[in-house]
C-alpha cells in the first residue's frame, strides 16, 4: 500500500447525507486524491485566503511556494483526500505519516466560501477511517492557538490538546480496525463507495 505512488483511496467515497447535509446533493463528491491531482490541489490551496493560508500553513505563503509544496509532496506516503463542489476541489484533507510508527498528522484546508459546511469534518473522518486501515492509531492535528475553527473540529471529533512550541496540538487515538471507541458512539457511516 505504501509507496506505490497512487493513494488507495482515491475513489469515489459513499457519504451519509443525514451526518452531512448536502452531500447527497449530486453536485459534492469526497474522494482520495493521487499525484495527478496536484494543479486541483495547488488551485485549492491558492484559493485561500490570506487568513485560510495562515491557519493551514501556520504562515503567510505565496502562491509559488504553494505550487512548490504540492509538487513536492511525497504522494506515495501522504493520503490526501478532497470535497469537490460541482467538480471544484474547494476542501482538501492531508493524512501525513510521521516518523513514530503508528502515527500521523492530518490537515485540513476549506475555502472561505464553504466554512460551516461540515466539509472538514467530513475529510476528518474519512482520514480516520483510512489511517485505521493502514494501521495508524495515533493522529495529531497542530494548530496555531487562535485557530477557533480548527480548535472546534478538533474537539468535535475527541481529540485532546496541549499547548506544544505556542502552538496548540490534539491526538486522538483511534481503536484498531473493527472496534469501536469506548465511550462515545462509533465512527458515522463514510466509506469508500463500491
Amino acid at each position: 500500500m505504501f509507496g506505490t505512488g497512487q493513494n488507495p483511496f482515491a475513489s469515489d467515497w459513499a457519504v451519509n447525507p443525514g451526518l452531512f447535509p448536502g452531500a447527497g446533493d449530486a453536485g459534492i463528491r469526497l474522494r482520495g486524491l493521487n499525484e495527478g491531482d496536484w494543479q486541483q490541489h495547488a488551485d485549492h490551496l491558492q484559493r485561500l485566503s490570506p487568513e485560510g493560508r495562515r491557519a493551514r500553513f501556520q504562515s503567510a505563503i505565496s502562491d509559488a511556494a504553494i505550487r512548490s509544496y504540492v509538487r513536492g509532496m511525497d504522494w506515495r506516503h501522504v493520503f490526501v483526500f478532497g470535497v469537490f463542489v460541482h467538480g471544484t476541489l474547494r476542501a482538501v484533507g492531508e493524512l501525513i505519516p510521521m516518523t513514530d510508527p503508528g502515527s500521523a498528522e492530518i490537515s485540513v484546508s476549506v475555502e472561505d466560501d464553504h466554512q460551516h459546511s461540515g466539509f472538514g469534518k467530513m475529510l476528518v473522518l474519512a482520514m480516520f477511517l483510512a489511517a485505521r486501515h493502514l494501521g495508524m492509531h495515533r493522529l495529531h492535528i497542530i494548530c496555531s492557538r487562535d485557530n477557533d475553527r480548527m480548535r472546534a473540529l478538533a474537539r468535535d471529533v475527541g481529540a485532546h490538546g496541549r499547548h506544544v512550541e505556542g502552538m496548540l496540538e490534539f491526538v486522538v487515538t483511534l481503536p484498531p480496525p473493527g472496534e469501536t471507541a469506548r465511550p462515545g458512539p462509533p465512527l458515522p457511516d463514510i466509506r469508500p463507495a463500491g
